[in-house]
């Protein structure tokens, strides 16, 4: 299949990962991307064998391993430091033949960047809409410009508006406030993942390879909640056990970035006739499983796949959706039903919760993120 140009909206992790499994199957790429500089915030993000597996395909994985920490135990506590479960992670890894790694998300975003390129990159670049016909799709800028290509892919994040456009029913779901940080704290033996668990509260940290702590705190509050300070808001925490509040107290303020988290109903389609989306313009999803990052890498791989197999358009994103819409569409309903869990409020949930978690046999615990980890690429067959 011959396509004169490839036209990616988003510069983020999904779009500069599909940008160059692109090239390197000779496409002819050009990324537009909103934001005028690409130096986005960090903070920590887990990638679990899946997602080292596709970065693997545009090789990259070592390069991440080694920018990263590998986790080799995850650490489940109640808030008063009650331990409910400690799992290794050496029988993930011998089921899947990869590790979980934590990196600061601006690093892993950093090393795409290098990759790519800034050849066909272009930022500052808001696409606003899109027209398609038989024989081209045609991008508009928010100033006016014009983009034309033989596809486009809508990598243009959770507010996408080039799903918007293609899907304007389908709307994002506010599922609960994060707040999220980094800080030089060392209280944590390295690759560890530490997960405490308080009534509709939670906290979780780790190391991200860098001599940097990263660390979350999420809990169930209004959409439209009033944020004051990041340290006023956090003090619901201050009565934690160690080492959570003195991570937060060593984090300052500009280390804090406050997020609201939405997922949506899994679509039964991405595409039109040469318009598809990718990563969180597809599939939005709450970061539960930690594999919001790795199934834009997922996409990113087989969508190029698709396309390198395929002689026409049509068959190639029909191939696109065969093998991943059903994949992460069970991914989002498992990492919202997760949250659901970890957010349990009332004493009964939360005990029944805290039950569950200190006699479900580690091998059971493990099983889910198993299946989440193994990443079937179709390049391969």
């Amino acid at each position: 299949m011959k396509l004169r140009k490839i036209i990616i909206a988003g510069a983020g992790i999904g779009g500069l990962s599909a940008g160059i499994a692109l090239r390197r199957l000779g496409f002819e790429v050009e990324i537009i991307e909103i934001a005028f500089n690409l130096s986005p915030i960090g903070w920590g993000l887990a990638l679990a064998p899946n997602a080292l597996f596709a970065l693997s395909h545009i090789g990259l994985a070592e390069s991440v391993i080694q920018a990263g920490s590998v986790i080799r135990r995850v650490q489940m506590k109640t808030w008063l430091g009650k331990t409910l479960k400690e799992i290794p992670l050496e029988t993930l890894e011998a089921r899947t033949g990869g590790c979980v790694v934590t990196l600061n998300r601006s690093r892993l975003h950093a090393l795409l960047l290098e990759v790519f390129g800034e050849s066909g990159l272009h930022l500052g670049n808001a696409a606003s809409c899109y027209t398609e016909t038989k024989k081209q799709v045609v991008l508009t800028l928010e100033n006016g410009q014009e983009v034309e290509g033989d596809l486009l892919i809508g990598a243009d994040g959770i507010r996408s508006s080039i799903r918007r456009q293609l899907f304007p029913h389908a709307k994002i779901q506010y599922r609960y406030t994060a707040w999220r940080g980094l800080c030089s704290a060392a209280k944590l033996t390295n690759g560890t993942y530490l997960s405490v668990l308080g009534r509709g509260t939670r906290f979780g940290c780790t190391h991200t390879g860098d001599g940097n702590l990263s660390w979350y705190a999420t809990y169930l509050a209004p959409e439209n909640q009033v944020i004051t300070s990041p340290q006023a808001s956090l003090k619901r925490y201050q009565n934690w056990c160690s080492p959570i509040p003195d991570i937060i107290n060593s984090t300052c303020d500009k280390a804090i970035l406050h997020t609201l988290v939405y997922d949506a109903e899994p679509l039964s389609t991405w595409s039109s006739q040469r318009v598809t989306l990718l990563g969180d313009a597809a599939h939005p999803m709450t970061p539960d499983m930690n594999q919001g990052a790795g199934q834009a890498i997922e996409d990113a791989i087989i969508l190029a796949s698709s396309l390198e197999k395929s002689s026409t358009l049509q068959e190639a994103l029909k191939l696109y959706e065969f093998y991943r819409i059903k994949r992460t569409s069970k991914i989002v309903k498992q990492s919202r039903q997760s949250g659901q869990i970890e957010h349990s409020q009332n004493v009964i949930s939360c005990s029944l919760r805290n039950a569950i978690y200190y006699l479900t046999p580690v091998d059971l615990l493990l099983k889910q993120l198993v299946i989440a980890s193994k990443f079937d690429n179709i390049y391969s067959r």
